[in-house]
């Protein structure tokens, strides 16, 4: 998905190195100041529980912890389902021989990216006249809401939740939610990742073959029609059913219960 130049991927380790290094000294700095008889730590970001870690996430396999002892628990996903408010039931119903219907969220702060989002609506409208494209782009919703196409609705927020059930598609970032709660209602993705851990997640969704990636900086017209109709074809519409039974499975209270039986293993 990415060319990377190898000088440039040595820079991000080194950066990252530096940052490790710098927030674990002065996590140490705290912990000598409120309890000097405390042993400092060597990395701050390898602090975990030692009876068990929860992930917010599927069961992918296996994620290189160095520790074995913590039992790992993948929840598979973190929220609860939310009904459609009134406005958009009316929205959904105005707009019903419209199609395919298709949600675009860049998350709160990468919402600010209306350039990435309009290029996002543009293919849509470009692959699919008719469509109707739900927006939810921050500041830039009064600029996006005038871009002269029918079937388009750009807000500030829009209930992204009560939505997926309702649409046919859904263009996000890969933040974690984001991904989860389209898998949980297994809704085709085409996914723009900008930073951290949504390049993990766009790992995984082309591992898995659950949805299509681009780089939300370059991608062009073309590329963006191409991954919407990958994205719909009939070889990610098994993954997608496949994983999102499998995070249907979970939930909290399947943490819950396992996190307990590592506590005490008759709660298991």
């Amino acid at each position: 998905m990415f060319g990377i130049e190898p000088e440039k991927l040595n820079e991000l380790h080194k950066r990252a190195r530096e940052v490790e290094k710098g927030f674990t000294a002065e996590f140490n700095e705290v912990i000598e100041r409120y309890d000097a008889a405390l042993s400092s730590v060597e990395n701050a970001f390898d602090l975990s529980s030692e009876i068990a870690i929860l992930f917010n996430y599927p069961d992918f396999g296996p994620i290189g912890l160095k520790r074995s002892n913590p039992r790992r628990i993948f929840m598979g996903y973190c929220f609860h389902e939310e009904p459609l408010d009134e406005r958009y039931r009316e929205v959904l119903s105005q707009h019903a021989s419209f199609g395919p219907k298709i949600l675009i969220v860049m998350g709160t702060f990468l919402s600010y990216r209306d350039d990435v989002i309009e290029r996002c609506i543009r293919g849509c409208k470009e692959e699919f006249p008719e469509s109707l494209v739900v927006v939810g782009c921050g500041v830039g919703a009064k600029r996006l809401k005038r871009l002269p196409y029918e079937g388009l609705i750009a807000e500030e927020f829009v209930p992204q939740k009560a939505l997926l059930p309702h649409v046919d598609l859904v263009i996000h970032h890969g933040g974690s939610n984001s991904f989860t709660e389209a898998l949980f209602y297994s809704r085709p993705m085409v996914i723009l990742p900008f930073s951290s851990d949504q390049f993990d997640i766009v790992r995984d969704t082309e591992v898995h073959g659950i949805g299509t990636v681009l780089p939300p900086n370059s991608f062009s017209t073309g590329d963006f029609r191409k991954a919407l109709r990958t994205a719909f074809s009939a070889k990610y519409k098994d993954a997608l059913s496949r994983w999102s039974e499998h995070i249907r499975n979970r939930g909290p209270r399947y943490a819950v219960k396992k996190l307990l039986s590592s506590v005490s293993p008759s709660a298991d």
